[in-house]
């Protein structure tokens, strides 16, 4: 199985709130069960989210999933980049993609935050907030 770098933008649409989150847990016919993301290195935010139908996202990295105690595993879906994210809380997994925010602000926010390619949500929030 593939191993996502820990660097990989993760994507999910919608509120992300822990009720939406247990909503949207299912098990995946590879056999997995996790909430549905778009998961890449080297996309920009805004062509991982074009794949989904929300007018909000929720933005994290694979690393923070994994630092917090889950995984995110490359399960087949509606695009190449589709990936599930397994091993959280829907408490823990809504504390990372959240708060959501429209696809482009949040570009604009990654771009402005920081050098780094993802800042955490706190500093999402505060480059946000000047804008």
């Amino acid at each position: 199985m593939e191993r996502i770098p820990d660097d990989a933008l993760v994507v999910r649409g919608g509120r992300n709130q822990p009720d939406d989150l247990r909503r949207g847990t299912r098990t995946h016919p590879s056999g997995v069960t996790g909430v549905s993301v778009e998961c890449a290195t080297g996309l920009l935010l805004k062509e991982l989210a074009a794949a989904l139908p929300h007018g909000q996202v929720g933005v994290t990295t694979a690393g923070a999933i994994r630092a917090a105690g889950g995984d995110v595993v490359r399960t087949a879906g509606r695009s190449p980049h589709h990936a599930t994210v397994v091993g959280l809380s829907q408490e823990a997994a809504s504390r990372l993609l959240t708060p959501t925010e429209p696809p482009m602000l949040v570009t604009r926010c990654l771009t402005m935050a920081s050098p780094s390619p993802v800042p955490e949500p706190p500093a999402c929030t505060r480059a946000l907030s000047t804008l």
